[in-house]
């Protein structure tokens, strides 16, 4: 079992046949729970977009309303106003603002806000539909897109010896209901892969390597998107060109680029 943040995951070997192994593999299979591992994204983000989808279930709009002002408040002065992890409160704080008052002037102003710091961000499922939808799109099409980039945004870790591991990455996709992130490492000269599930929040993703299972040798990886049927749709790396840390070298050799 590998622990990654709040999930037990339970990890599967890729036997290599390098390339066929990671053409298509599996989605990682997530049970169980454990308690945080690594702090990315802030935990009193996704601390406070979880109460606020509670209490709009429960159909409490203006309690929602300021638990997310607050915790947006408290991240822009702390300089997380582009911040991709504070994508997901905005763009349910303006879900929640069309829900309660159907004022399209302001939801757009949450819609822009939340674009800006992730110009993928998805609407959760509790709040789709058609007019919210074309609300983002708008607010979509009057920023700025990013440079053509690959799919997934990842800088390798640079570890010292001994140190877990933390994987972090940003999917520069639309990622929908049901989408997952995958990790698929081994230590450098075996022969299979070990799948992690990632933790996500809106389009980030990471995963732990636990200093055990590492054993400071050189580590070999790939990252890779699914969506909710499980089919692979972006990679960063893969078995024939993974990405590679290093321990202690200063630097890690992102062979994958």
């Amino acid at each position: 079992m590998y622990r990654v943040c709040s999930l037990t995951v339970l990890a599967t070997s890729l036997v290599v046949a390098p390339s066929a192994a990671m053409a298509r593999p599996p989605a990682p299979v997530v049970t169980g729970v454990r308690p945080l591992l690594v702090m990315a994204p802030p935990q009193e983000l996704r601390t406070a977009y979880q109460t606020a989808m509670q209490q709009f279930n429960d159909l409490d709009l203006d309690g929602a309303l300021a638990t997310l002002d607050a915790a947006i408040a408290q991240a822009q002065a702390k300089g997380l106003a582009s911040d991709p992890a504070l994508a997901p409160l905005l763009v349910l704080r303006g879900g929640i603002i069309y829900s309660n008052t159907g004022d399209t002037a302001q939801t757009l102003v949450a819609f822009d806000a939340a674009v800006r710091a992730d110009y993928y961000i998805a609407l959760p499922i509790e709040l789709r539909s058609e007019e919210l939808q074309q609300l983002l799109d708008q607010a979509r099409a009057q920023v700025p897109a990013p440079p053509a980039s690959e799919p997934i945004a990842h800088t390798p870790p640079t570890p010292e010896p001994g140190q877990d591991v933390e994987i972090q990455a940003h999917m520069r996709v639309t990622m929908l209901e049901g989408f997952q992130a995958g990790l698929y490492w081994r230590p450098k000269g075996e022969s299979q892969f070990r799948s992690v599930a990632m933790e996500t929040f809106g389009n980030l993703a990471w995963a732990v390597i636990p200093a055990s299972e590492h054993q400071n040798k050189p580590i070999e990886y790939a990252i890779y998107a699914f969506d909710a049927n499980q089919r692979p749709i972006a990679n960063k790396g893969d078995t024939d060109n993974p990405l590679v840390i290093e321990f202690g070298s200063g630097a890690g050799d992102d062979e994958g680029k």
